[in-house]
């Protein structure tokens, strides 16, 4: 996902659940969100949204919204099968684990301080200097309110910190009717 705040969700609260984040949690799909401010890491996103807009918005002129809900409805239908897209059997008997995934680069820590750090939902996350300009996998799990922040060099993910990440408390409430 984009890191736009229609998808990522408010520019001033902290740690808030977004109603996009929110819709997907709700069809339990995990939202993934791409490293900020680095093209080449959205490239899908970007391409679809320029498909978005020359097959879709920019083709033509809508009457109002259920037109443009019903046109929406068969431009998905057609873009899911150029991609060849199928759903996943469903009842895997697995629980739906809540949990949002952020793809982040580890920044020099601009407060003067030693180390790195990375930015979520307006809290800076500090990480250990040797991580600087690394990649990583900052998994927030909602139902524990952990936030493990995880790196792959060789192998499986590899838990580099795991910090209490507590959920907006408006957020918390509305997420207690998916859960």
């Amino acid at each position: 996902m984009d890191n736009a705040a229609a998808c990522l969700g408010s520019t001033s609260g902290v740690r808030c659940i977004s109603s996009a984040m929110f819709h997907f949690l709700e069809r339990q799909v995990v939202p993934v969100f791409s490293v900020p401010r680095k093209p080449f890491s959205q490239a899908s996103i970007e391409g679809n949204n320029s498909v978005f807009a020359r097959f879709f918005w920019n083709r033509r002129k809508f009457a109002d919204t259920r037109e443009i809900a019903r046109c929406l409805e068969d431009f998905n239908e057609s873009s899911l099968r150029l991609v060849g897209f199928r759903k996943p059997p469903a009842g895997t008997g697995e629980r739906f684990e809540l949990k949002v995934v952020f793809l982040r680069q580890v920044l020099d820590n601009p407060q003067g301080r030693e180390g790195g750090a990375i930015q979520l939902l307006n809290t800076k996350i500090p990480i250990r200097k040797e991580y600087i300009n690394l990649f990583v996998w900052a998994e927030w799990r909602l139902q524990s309110e952990k936030l493990l922040v995880r790196i792959q060099k060789e192998g499986p993910l590899e838990t580099i910190k795991e910090v209490n990440f507590p959920i907006h408390p408006k957020s918390r409430k509305r997420l207690l009717k998916i859960d």
